[in-house]
């Protein structure tokens, strides 16, 4: 989640198996960071967040789930629902 507008903005998160939640918001920063660098929009940024780090608690460790850039691709084609509250 993340503020627009004065607005709280929530995201759903992917649906998939948690194996372990080790590095998950590490990869969600991650994902956030590499879309503000690639100009995307804050919607598109935190799709990029929710998935990098849903994929990283699909596996062992902090690392094997980290999406390369055509993975990342494959993975935000999915729209997540967007919910927003006035703060």
């Amino acid at each position: 989640s993340t503020v627009r507008n004065r607005n709280w903005i929530k995201m759903e998160a992917f649906k998939n198996k948690s194996v372990d939640d080790t590095g998950a918001g590490d990869a969600f920063v991650v994902g956030i960071v590499d879309g503000f660098v690639n100009n995307k929009n804050i919607d598109e940024c935190l799709r990029m967040g929710v998935a990098s780090g849903s994929s990283v608690v699909s596996f062992m460790g902090a690392k094997d789930g980290l999406l390369r850039s055509e993975e990342m691709k494959k993975k935000i084609v999915k729209k997540l629902k967007i919910t927003e509250e006035t703060l």
